[in-house]
């Protein structure tokens, strides 16, 4: 994931920064299976890896299409 997300998503469930992941022996904050990360670029170096830790992936792609079909859908009626 892009610097910014990836640093987050590493926090959250504890593979970051030991200090900030595991405050009080607290972490990890989130679990990989509970955890969606939405509008990642589809050419992301980390996408295979992090989707194999169960982590749900939509990539901006994946959105866009969603949302088209769901307004042509809503269009027929």
């Amino acid at each position: 994931m892009g610097a910014s997300a990836g640093e987050g998503t590493a926090i959250v469930t504890g593979r970051g920064q030991p200090d900030i992941a595991d405050i009080d022996g607290l972490g990890p904050y989130c679990r990989d299976g509970d955890l969606v990360i939405l509008g990642v670029r589809d050419h992301d170096e980390q996408l295979d890896e992090v989707r194999g830790l169960g982590i749900t992936v939509h990539t901006t792609p994946e959105i866009a299409a969603a949302i088209t079909d769901t307004l042509v859908a809503a269009l027929r009626g």
